[in-house]
C-alpha cells in the first residue's frame, strides 16, 4: 500500500492514502476577506481547524462567469493519531481586473458549497500612460507631442487636465467611454506652446450614475532645449595601433543622450564605437584601439570620428553629428 505524506503545521504527518480522507469544513470554520492593490482584486480564504490532522492538497482556480467567483478546494482528514491543536491553513486568490460591479464570491469543497460573500468593484482608472515622457513640442518633427491613454473597468466620465506644478489648469479634456486617448502638443488652451518643465496630469471623473472614481495623477516633462556637449577633445591626436597605442575621445554631457560614435575614412565606416548608448550628465572617456569592426587593425591615414548627440526628449546637439579628426601611424 503506498502512502501519503502531509505538513500539518510544521509537523509530517505519515500514513497511506487510506488513512486520509476527503473532508468538507463548516461555515463557521471558513474567513472570507476580499481587498483591492491598485485594479487588482484578491479573495484570502482561512480555514480554522480543531487539530493538526488536516490538510489542503489543492487549493483551486478560480472560475469567473458572470458576477459570480467560484473556488474548489480538495480538503483531507488524517483518521490516524493527531495533536488537539487548533490549526490554521489559508490561501489568497488573484481574482485580476475585475468590471466595476457587485460579485458573489463562493468558497467550495469537494464541489459543494461552503461559504459566500458578496462585494463590490467601483469604477476605476486600470492604466494611465503618458508616452514619450519628456518630449520635445519645438517643431523639429521628433517627439513633437506626446500621446496620454487610459483605460477603466466601466464606462466613466472622465476629465484630463494639464496643470503647473502650483494647481493652475493649461489644457483640459473631456470625454464619456471606457478609454481615453490623447495627443498632446504641448499647447495650452490658447494654442501657446508652453515653458520646458514639470506638468501634473490630473485625471478624475465619476461612474455613469454620479459616483467618483480615484483620481489619478501623472508627471510630464517638456523639453525643448538640445543638449550640451563640451569639452570634446581626441588625444592624443595621432597614434600607432600596430604598437599597442590607443586614442581617447573625451566629452561632457550636460544631460542625460543617446550618444552613437562612429569612425569614417574617405566616407567608409571602420569602427562603430557607441550605438545609442544611454549616458547620463557626466564627463566621459571612449578608448578606440585603432581596429575596425572586424577586430583587425585600420590602415593609417586621417579618420573622422563622428558624434551624434540626442537628449532623452529628441532634441539634437549642435553640431550634429560632432566631428573630430584623429590620424593613424603605422
Amino acid at each position: 500500500m503506498s502512502s501519503l505524506a502531509f505538513n500539518i503545521s510544521n509537523i509530517v504527518v505519515m500514513g497511506r492514502e487510506d488513512d486520509w480522507i476527503p473532508y468538507v469544513p463548516s461555515a463557521d470554520q471558513v474567513d472570507l476577506k476580499h481587498w483591492r492593490e491598485d485594479s487588482t482584486s484578491f479573495m484570502k480564504v482561512v480555514i480554522t481547524f480543531s487539530s493538526t490532522g488536516y490538510d489542503v492538497s489543492d487549493w483551486g482556480t478560480s472560475t469567473v462567469v458572470g458576477s459570480s467567483i467560484a473556488v474548489n478546494a480538495e480538503i483531507w482528514k488524517y483518521t490516524g493519531i493527531v495533536l488537539p491543536v487548533v490549526t490554521k491553513k489559508s490561501h489568497t486568490y488573484d481574482l485580476g481586473i475585475l468590471q466595476a460591479g457587485e460579485y458573489l464570491f463562493t468558497f467550495k469543497a469537494w464541489g459543494f458549497s461552503i461559504k459566500s460573500v458578496t462585494f463590490k468593484v467601483p469604477s476605476m482608472v486600470i492604466s494611465f500612460i503618458v508616452r514619450p515622457n519628456p518630449f520635445s513640442p519645438n517643431g523639429d518633427g521628433r517627439k513633437d507631442t506626446t500621446t496620454i491613454t487610459a483605460s477603466f473597468n466601466a464606462a466613466v466620465n472622465w476629465q484630463l487636465q494639464v496643470r503647473t506644478q502650483t494647481g493652475m489648469v493649461l489644457r483640459s479634456w473631456m470625454g464619456t467611454g471606457s478609454t481615453l486617448t490623447i495627443i498632446w502638443d504641448g499647447r495650452d488652451a490658447l494654442g501657446v506652446v508652453v515653458p520646458d518643465g514639470v506638468y501634473k496630469l490630473r485625471l478624475s471623473g465619476s461612474d455613469l450614475s454620479g459616483v467618483p472614481f480615484k483620481t489619478r495623477w501623472k508627471q510630464v516633462t517638456v523639453d525643448t532645449l538640445p543638449p550640451a556637449v563640451t569639452d570634446v577633445t581626441v588625444n592624443p591626436s595621432s597614434f600607432n595601433p600596430t604598437l599597442g597605442e590607443t586614442t581617447r575621445i573625451n566629452y561632457t554631457l550636460s544631460e542625460s543622450c543617446y550618444i552613437s560614435i562612429k569612425i569614417y575614412k574617405s566616407g567608409i565606416l571602420y569602427r562603430t564605437l557607441l550605438k545609442n548608448a544611454l549616458q547620463t550628465t557626466a564627463s566621459y572617456r571612449i578608448v578606440w584601439d585603432g581596429r575596425d569592426n572586424e577586430g583587425s587593425i585600420v590602415p593609417a591615414g586621417t579618420y573622422r570620428i563622428k558624434i551624434w548627440v540626442v537628449d532623452i526628449a529628441g532634441n539634437r546637439a549642435s553640431p550634429y553629428p560632432i566631428t573630430r579628426t584623429v590620424t593613424v601611424l603605422s
